[in-house]
């Protein structure tokens, strides 16, 4: 039994359906500790998009707008489907149906089975795609093209939010519009439905964000502008990405960079405020790191990307209760969780597993040799888990069988890797770590001089 938790064991595999595995975005199932691959699917360009797991199917998209569905078992493709631009957004398969989000400005309905095309909604025309021609590279887009909302399917509606500053609310079966929200600013967050209220952030022009509490017809119960961090600094993240996270009668949310709010749910008043890690030194890292992803709440505590590592606080006061530092920042579209585990991805290839309650680093995998970044969020399902990586693969992890009392060996980038242990079973950075860290200390060494040198020339 682990502390504050109730563990109920059975054979029934749970399904995730869309972004974060449900409306409420409780991102959590049933994943391994000790990381072994399982295998590998090669798509036509980057993944970005986070899989969907429904019924023994991986579904996900690439950034040449192709959508995939691979059998989990086998590693086979099943089908695909083109659109017009990337998808970044996490489909949602409910029903025998997938729906994708607006990342070429039309929302689609897709036969989950065969990847037929059952009905398109036009919502806020096509954007250009910056990497058009240049996916191969597996580059990326830092501030606003970065993330995208996805489809959230409940009561027979779709959910989503667009870049022409629309909340959609669409017929599941038709996809007639019901109704639609206008914000003033691209939605690039997914909206959070609890109760039959959404949540939902918006980047309406500088210098403040606005998160709305809505009611299932699209009225307003409150609104809530926050500040954004560095708002002369066009490009670098400053929207308001993220999507909300509501539990315990509270409202989690973040300005974009740094900032961090826990609101009344109830009326949208400010209960604490944490400011996130960064580096001083240098004016570029004053404003920290990009905020893609919501916080994660598990039993009265918060995780998510903070700098280079992952905070985790006292929900119920803001204080901070751990950080634990990793190879690099985290892009990704959000944290996931399974049996008191905590899985991340950096932008360096790492995947870890950490424990949710020590901060502890239990595992990782190098999943790139050539550190190709990670932006998609690791999903546990059926005690694998799945996550996509700008090398074109997803990849798929099982639980690795060790001998009792031997440590795990690993011969290849594609075996098994454990984070290494001192005799007192503290965890120990990795050579990659290392590395990365001396790297960042020198670059806050030379940034810190250089701004210094600045200063006294004025």
């Amino acid at each position: 039994m682990s502390l504050g938790e109730i563990w109920c064991i059975s054979g029934e595999t749970v399904d995730w359906p869309m972004y974060h595995s449900d409306p409420e975005h409780s991102a959590e199932g049933a994943g391994p500790t000790n990381l072994a691959l399982k295998w590998t699917f090669k798509g036509d360009a980057p993944i970005q998009s986070s899989p969907t797991l429904v019924d023994g199917v991986a579904y996900f998209g690439t950034l040449e707008g192709t959508i995939y569905a691979v059998d989990v078992n086998t590693a086979t493709e099943l089908w695909s489907f083109k659109t017009d631009h990337w998808v970044k957004s996490t489909v949602a398969v409910v029903n025998g149906k997938l729906y994708t989000g607006t990342d070429d400005g039309n929302i689609y309905c897709l036969n989950a089975a065969t990847g037929d095309k059952l009905w398109e909604t036009n919502a806020g025309g096509i954007k250009k795609n910056p990497l058009s021609g240049i996916a191969a590279l597996g580059l990326s887009v830092v501030g606003a093209d970065n993330s995208r909302s996805s489809p959230i399917v409940v009561g027979g509606r779709v959910y989503v939010g667009s870049l022409d500053g629309n909340l959609y609310c669409l017929n599941a079966n038709t996809g007639s519009i019901i109704w639609k929200f206008q914000t003033g600013g691209p939605i690039q967050a997914t909206p959070t439905i609890v109760n039959n209220e959404i949540y939902m952030p918006s980047s309406t022009p500088i210098p403040n964000g606005t998160v709305y509490k809505l009611d299932i017809n699209g009225n307003v119960i409150w609104q809530k502008e926050f500040p954004y961090v560095l708002d002369k600094t066009p490009g670098w993240g400053f929207y308001l990405l993220a999507s909300a996270t509501v539990a315990d009668g509270m409202v989690f949310v973040r300005n974009g960079l740094r900032l961090n709010y826990a609101l009344n749910s109830t009326t949208g008043e400010t209960i604490w405020t944490y400011d996130g890690k960064y580096n001083p030194g240098t004016p570029f890292q004053l404003g920290g790191v990009t905020q893609f992803m919501p916080m994660l709440y598990k039993y009265g505590k918060l995780y998510f990307n903070d700098f280079y590592g992952i905070t985790c606080l006292n929900a119920a006061n803001g204080s901070e209760i751990w950080h634990t530092w990793l190879s690099r920042e985290n892009l990704a579209q959000g944290l996931s969780y399974s049996y008191q585990r905590i899985y991340t991805v950096t932008e360096f290839g790492v995947l870890y597993v950490i424990d949710a309650i020590s901060g502890k680093k239990l595992s990782y995998y190098e999943c790139c040799p050539a550190r190709s970044q990670l932006h998609c969020m690791p999903v546990p399902y059926n005690s694998s888990l799945y996550v996509g990586a700008n090398d074109w693969n997803m990849y798929c992890f099982g639980e690795a069988r060790l001998m009792s009392g031997e440590p795990a060996e690993s011969e290849s980038l594609s075996s098994l890797q454990l984070m290494p242990r001192d005799s007192s079973g503290t965890s120990v950075l990795t050579s990659t770590e290392i590395a990365i860290l001396a790297t960042v200390v020198l670059a806050a060494i030379i940034g810190a001089s250089a701004y210094w040198t600045l200063r006294k020339q004025e």
